[in-house]
């Protein structure tokens, strides 16, 4: 697990069926394809970038590399998670989102959120938080 708040260099190892993907599949060829390398010689791409919303892992990328994942039975999955402190929120008000309307975003809204700023930035703002 992740030892200090917002850090992204820290690579968890999950279930497949542990992340909630961010999209659905939407190309199956793409997906399948995913899934035979994923059979023949595992997982072998760039982990997945996630939120850690309550107890929920919520990605934020590689919406058909997690469902290639759990086709192909993987065990566990490399997964740069994301926990919310001073960084994160830096990030979400970056993206719009504003922390004064007292209201919660759900999981997907907030990985929408996210995905919108940008992996690179969002790979900064993490480090300068």
């Amino acid at each position: 697990s992740c030892a200090t708040p917002a850090a992204l260099d820290v690579i968890e190892h999950l279930s497949p069926a542990d992340v909630i993907p961010r999209n659905p599949v939407i190309f199956a060829t793409k997906r399948a394809a995913l899934e035979a390398d994923m059979r023949r010689v595992g997982w072998r791409r760039r982990p997945l970038v996630a939120v850690m919303v309550g107890r929920r892992v919520q990605a934020v990328t590689g919406s058909h590399r997690l469902y290639a994942a759990r086709a192909a039975h993987l065990s566990a999955i490399p997964v740069e998670v994301i926990r919310f402190g001073p960084a994160a929120k830096a990030i979400l008000e970056s993206a719009g989102w504003s922390s004064r309307t007292g209201r919660p975003h759900d999981a997907h809204q907030i990985a929408n959120d996210l995905a919108r700023v940008g992996q690179a930035r969002l790979a900064q703002l993490v480090r300068e938080g």
